[in-house]
């Protein structure tokens, strides 16, 4: 095919809330409906969010409901990946627990480990994030963007939605004329030195990639990741 336009691609997310419209009972009428629709579409980004327990893997062990369901949704993602001009994407914090047929390169070309956003990422977070708040341009001379280039170096491990809470926290604040310091550690219930460097009360700040889960992620990378497409992404080039 042509490459693609980026501004005639469309996007489409789907969540298991568009499988249960109609009850459990009903998710694989609901579900073969879905992907129907989905058919029809070209020239189209589909994101399938938090599916982990549509495509779960299927140990003897495991509720033959999961397993049925899994079963039935294999076919109906190799379908959707078979015709027309569509990507499509599963996200999850769980690739471990995605089964093993799913993951296979007949239904998913890769699979993309995504880790935390890097320093500039994070900054342009929070500038965003700030600007939604404030409806103003931060100005790069302004004591509100140094702060936030020094949090942004500090937030390492620090989530999307982890990192505007901060801003927002901030944004607090200074509204009410208080210190960033303050701020903070008043997120923290157990830690009463609201006098200590922002730094340390990040570090203190429970967040979501913590050592444990960081771990974690370095080795589904290495058993799971798939990042060469083997020339099956040409027709999208």
């Amino acid at each position: 095919m042509e490459r693609w336009e980026p501004d005639l691609v469309s996007f489409q997310e789907i969540s298991p809330a568009d499988f249960l419209v109609r009850g459990f009972n009903e998710i694989y009428a609901v579900a073969q409906e879905v992907f129907r629709d989905l058919s029809r579409l070209s020239e189209v980004v589909i994101l399938f969010d938090e599916l982990d327990e549509f495509i779960a893997s299927r140990p003897e062990s495991s509720e033959m409901t999961s397993r049925l369901l899994t079963t039935c949704m294999l076919p109906l993602l190799q379908e959707l990946r078979s015709g027309g001009d569509r990507l499509f994407f599963v996200a999850t914090n769980h690739v471990k627990n995605i089964d093993s047929a799913a993951k296979r390169l007949g239904r998913f070309d890769l699979v993309l480990p995504v880790g935390p956003p890097d320093f500039y990422t994070r900054r342009k977070i929070m500038i965003h994030a700030i600007e939604s708040s404030t409806k103003n341009k931060v100005l790069r001379t302004s004591p509100v963007y140094r702060k936030v280039s020094k949090l942004s170096r500090d937030t390492k491990c620090f989530t999307y939605i982890e990192l505007t809470n901060i801003v927002h926290l901030i944004i607090y604040s200074i509204r009410a004329g208080r210190s960033v310091n303050a701020a903070i550690g008043e997120r923290l219930d157990h830690l009463k030195e609201p006098t200590r460097k922002p730094a340390f009360l990040l570090e203190k700040i429970p967040h979501t990639c913590e050592p444990t889960l960081w771990e974690q992620f370095e080795r589904d990378i290495k058993d799971y990741s798939r990042t060469e497409p083997y020339g099956c992404l040409e027709r999208f080039t």
